[in-house]
């Protein structure tokens, strides 16, 4: 479980810092706690990209165009912001 986690070597904050850097919102800098995927694969959370959304057809990543607007849970980065937390000790 969490344990094994916190006794894994980090290399000098290698995985955790970048997991930490990962389950940030692009658009908010915040750890996410409802986050989705665009049609582009990125993610975010889910009240920032609908606001984006309400205002731009792009993605805020990458400025493209978005085929689609339609959001998909990601169950994956919300386990992984959960991990980390626990990690920290914030959960």
């Amino acid at each position: 479980g969490i344990e094994a986690w916190r006794k894994a070597p980090t290399h000098g904050g290698g995985w955790i810092t970048a997991a930490r850097e990962e389950v940030k919102c692009p658009i908010t800098m915040s750890v996410m706690h409802d986050a989705v995927l665009t049609c582009d694969g990125h993610s975010y959370e889910r009240a920032a990209i609908i606001q984006w959304l309400r205002r731009h057809a792009s993605s805020p990543k990458s400025n493209l165009p978005l085929s689609s607007k339609a959001l998909i849970t990601n169950h994956n980065l919300a386990l992984l912001a959960r991990t980390i937390a626990a990690l920290d000790g914030d959960a």
